[in-house]
């Protein structure tokens, strides 16, 4: 197969015709031969077709439905039509069903050549848009990922190198790091760009549903089945599926993901049909899976098969350099939105901010510049525009008390969450030292498992001034 020419499939029931056409073309073209429409669909599938050349009258598919099925799937290849029945009538019938041009049988070489010069010429045009189209989705990252911390601009160098691989990606961090956002920048730069990127939430599908969302289903497969539903691996197929919290998989979803994941094929819910799948799989979960695992929550075997890459994205507490710059773009993001013409904040918001622990991280920023925007009665953010739970995180009790009962609960749940890390991270910290950072004196010390000290120690990034175990 040569890459530099183009892939030119030959449909005719007739024998002769089909060899006669390669014998022809073969020179200019990497030719692929199909008897009839059936078959064709399957070469189309299968294989990089640039351009069809099809009879018109053949059985079980004819030139008509296959013309109609290919501008359906792979409207990017053009179809010149083949036809004994040629005359003015006829063609203009073919046109107007989408054919790039007909040609009349029997069918003379000079004629061909002159169908196919046009032909060649679209399908360069074709072909450059699609080139461009891959390069837009491989723009800069750091235009969508906003990063000056060396951390997270390490891990996007990462992000570069490995997404042309079809290597099987696990992102980890807190909610609202921006998982997602790693999983598109993964997928945009890889070869697969200008297929579809799926994202499932899997904490988010209730337990008798997930099965149908990830494989499908058939009609009357359950209560409530009444057609046949494509899952989201079948719709993301030659793409980039990205599985959302992993770690809220029910169990026997995860042995059979497993198996997928193995063996990339999937069965429909009430079918006994196997499909073939080519999906590129990105996991992600704010859990600890190790923990999980320890639990018997979830799947050694599966853990590592999705684990062949692994991400951490820092919480944004830990690179507070980058929300001076991430509260502008957002700021820029939410102007027009909001009819605003904010133009930026003053030192005391920005400093009340690098202050405040983010439990919410980029998303939670997010939506207090939103509120602060709304808020705000000048050009420049202030101190006052700040929502009043962020201030009580701070201990700053003026004008801070909820609005609201739902703030109310939301500031409850906060105060909640930072005293219960403080108190675990001083328990640690305790021991620890008593026991000069020796993990196993410290576990035996506490009276508690070693691998689960080892898990806490993680969980909190608690590291030993001297670097020893």
């Amino acid at each position: 197969m040569n890459k530099n020419k183009f892939n030119v499939l030959i449909v005719d029931d007739e024998e002769k015709t089909r060899n006669i056409l390669e014998i022809n073309l073969r020179e200019r073209f990497n030719i692929f031969t199909a008897k009839d429409g059936e078959k064709a669909i399957d070469v189309l599938k299968d294989s990089s077709v640039h351009l069809v050349l099809s009879d018109w009258k053949m059985p079980n598919k004819d030139g008509r439905i296959l013309l109609k099925e290919i501008q359906k799937d792979f409207p990017d290849v053009p179809v010149i039509i083949m036809t004994a029945y040629g005359n003015i009538q006829n063609a203009v019938e073919m046109m107007k069903e989408g054919a790039f041009d007909f040609i009349e049988k029997p069918i003379k070489l000079n004629d061909l050549e002159v169908v196919l010069d046009r032909a060649e010429k679209v399908i360069a045009v074709i072909e450059e848009n699609r080139k461009l189209k891959q390069e837009l989705y491989r723009h800069n990252i750091e235009d969508t990922i906003i990063a000056t911390d060396e951390k997270m601009r390490s891990l996007l160098k990462s992000v570069k190198d490995i997404a042309t691989t079809d290597l099987t990606v696990l992102v980890q961090g807190e909610t609202g790091t921006g998982k997602e956002m790693i999983a598109k920048a993964i997928h945009n730069y890889s070869n697969r760009a200008d297929k579809i990127f799926v994202a499932l939430n899997c904490g988010a599908i209730p337990r008798e549903l997930i099965e149908s969302e990830l494989f499908g289903s058939e009609k009357g497969a359950f209560t409530g089945s009444v057609s046949t539903r494509i899952g989201k691996f079948e719709l993301a197929n030659e793409g980039t599926l990205f599985l959302d919290e992993i770690g809220e998989l029910p169990s026997d979803m995860q042995v059979k993901l497993l198996r997928v994941l193995e063996e990339r094929v999937i069965t429909k819910l009430g079918s006994n049909q196997q499909i073939k799948v080519d999906v590129r799989i990105i996991a992600a979960t704010n859990r600890n899976l190790s923990k999980q695992i320890e639990e018997n929550k979830f799947r050694s075997d599966l853990y590592y098969r999705l684990n062949v890459i692994n991400f951490n994205i820092p919480p944004l507490r830990e690179r507070k350099e980058d929300i001076s710059l991430l509260a502008m773009h957002f700021i820029n993001k939410k102007n027009s939105s909001l009819n605003k013409c904010i133009e930026g904040f003053d030192k005391g918001f920005m400093e009340y901010l690098k202050s405040y622990h983010w439990p919410g991280n980029v998303r939670e920023l997010e939506n207090v510049i939103l509120r602060s925007m709304v808020s705000a009665k000048s050009k420049l953010l202030q101190v006052e525009d700040i929502p009043g739970e962020v201030k009580l995180m701070l201990g700053d009790n003026e004008n801070s008390v909820p609005s609201d009962y739902q703030e109310f609960l939301k500031v409850k749940q906060m105060f909640k969450e930072k005293y219960i890390n403080e108190l675990e991270t001083k328990f640690l910290l305790e021991g620890l030292r008593k026991n000069e950072w020796n993990i196993s004196r410290t576990a035996r010390y506490f009276n508690m498992d070693r691998r689960q000290l080892q898990n806490m120690i993680k969980d909190n990034n608690l590291k030993a001034p001297d670097n020893n175990d």
